[in-house]
């Protein structure tokens, strides 16, 4: 009896069970890397608040030197004309300084062809009062949205 056994012990895997572990690694993979993207892009998004406000500490000092706010277009501006040496920035924004008399704005756009392409958040902005919001208007978004997308900054009035 257990010599007919052995005799018929199975050497492999079926077809059934290779497509059964087949079937469970790409269930799996449709749900790892849609989430391991999200991650990313939350963590690049955190990475561009930090720079916006390295940036703030600059455009303060800025202001106390020269008694008027820096206004950069790119952040090859800041970096090649060696404007801000301490500011580490993301490559993945292209970093823009606004600014008016009393006041002034810092944007972070995403860079086309990089993993924030298509973040839901699109352009960060950092308000001279501190305020950080995104010009997007997607739900997943989890920053307040702008209210002042037409370019205009906000007046705010510097203590005296």
């Amino acid at each position: 009896m257990r010599l007919s056994f052995c005799r018929y012990l199975q050497h492999g895997v079926t077809l059934i069970e290779m497509m059964l572990v087949l079937a469970i690694i790409a269930t799996l993979a449709g749900v790892v890397i849609p989430s391991y993207t999200e991650y990313q892009q939350r963590q690049t998004r955190h990475a561009a608040t930090r720079h916006l406000i390295q940036l703030q500490a600059w455009v303060e000092q800025q202001f106390i030197t020269t008694k008027h706010y820096p206004s950069v277009s790119d952040a090859t501006d800041l970096e090649a004309k060696a404007l801000c040496a301490d500011c580490q920035l993301s490559p993945d924004y292209r970093f823009e300084i606004q600014s008016g008399e009393a006041t002034y704005k810092i944007l972070a756009h995403p860079r086309a062809n990089h993993s924030q392409t298509d973040d839901p958040c699109a352009t960060l902005v950092l308000y001279a009062n501190g305020l950080i919001t995104s010009t997007s208007s997607n739900a997943s978004c989890p920053l307040p949205q702008d209210r002042a997308k037409s370019g205009v900054l906000q007046t705010l009035k510097r203590p005296a």
